[in-house]
């Protein structure tokens, strides 16, 4: 469900950012520095760096269902996860990844949910339409904690959170 989650982010990166096809890659890396070394184009990276259950959509009610034969069936209500990506531009130039980090905002501005002609199968009879909250305040505490980690410089990052059934 996670691959399927990302190749949406990323056509729907592709479909929205105003540049010719195939001039950004958008890749899903843990962003080292032996991984940034190796860069040749620009790239916006999405590193999915938490998941959590979201415990305020947490619903702890029985599903129940009758089947045809007259006999019951209960399952429980789907949790619901919160994926966290740190969104980050690289290019040659600071200005470059500047203007790439923009594109990435508004583009994901424009969709507080995921377009449902992008979702594959998988992702189909979510509960509620998926949404996407993208660079809250309170969704990344301590990024130099972060790149430390990695052990790359601290860098601009878009926090986006793509919440799942």
């Amino acid at each position: 469900m996670i691959s399927d989650l990302d190749d949406v982010l990323r056509q729907l990166l592709i479909d929205e950012l105003p540049v010719k096809s195939g001039e950004v890659n958008v890749e899903f890396h843990q962003p080292t520095r032996e991984w940034s070394a190796h860069l040749s184009r620009p790239t916006l990276d999405l590193f999915l760096y938490d998941l959590r259950e979201n415990s305020t959509l947490r619903q702890v009610d029985w599903e129940i269902e009758r089947s045809s034969n007259g006999t019951f069936t209960r399952q429980r209500k789907p949790a619901r996860v919160d994926l966290h990506y740190m969104i980050t531009a690289w290019a040659t130039e600071p200005g470059d990844e500047h203007r790439l980090l923009t594109l990435a905002l508004l583009a994901l501005f424009r969709h507080p949910t995921l377009p449902a002609k992008l979702l594959p199968e998988s992702l189909q009879g979510q509960p509620a339409p998926i949404p996407l909250r993208v660079a809250q305040f309170d969704e990344f505490r301590s990024p130099a904690d972060v790149w430390s980690a990695l052990d790359n410089e601290l860098r601009p990052s878009i926090v986006l959170t793509v919440t799942l059934a």
